[in-house]
């Protein structure tokens, strides 16, 4: 993927400066203002989920970290970011973010909140053995 470039970078910059700051809406704007064909860029995605799941919309945090997982496969966080989604989500659950979480381990072996999650998602099923592995 081909790094982004101004004005995008600027859109972005303020994005996340106004994410930071808590005014999501300004946030949202700033996102909007990125060209539509750097919408699905991973950097852009990535804050763009930081959004939703700030706002507690799980749909559409779940929407784009599908996205994030078909553009930029070679990224934990877009895999992280959809299971976290999917335990919210009402057709999700703990099963379900499991399952979607579970071929991150072997592809990810470095990365320490995949083993984490997956343990916890298990302990809150009351799995503890599988947990413990």
């Amino acid at each position: 993927m081909q790094p982004l470039a101004p004005p995008d970078t600027h859109f972005l910059s303020a994005a996340v400066g106004w994410y930071e700051l808590g005014n999501l809406e300004e946030a949202k704007a700033e996102l909007e203002k990125v060209a539509p064909a750097t919408q699905n860029h991973p950097e852009v995605l990535e804050v763009r989920w930081l959004v939703h799941a700030q706002e507690k919309n799980w749909d559409e945090g779940l929407a784009v970290a599908e996205k994030l997982v078909g553009s930029a496969p070679e990224r934990s966080s877009g895999w992280l970011h959809r299971a976290y989604a999917l335990r919210r989500v009402q057709s999700g659950g703990l099963q379900t973010a499991l399952d979607a979480l579970l071929p991150a381990f072997e592809k990810f072996p470095k990365e320490p909140t995949i083993p984490y999650n997956l343990a916890c998602y298990t302990c809150q099923m009351q799995r503890l053995d599988e947990a413990r592995q």
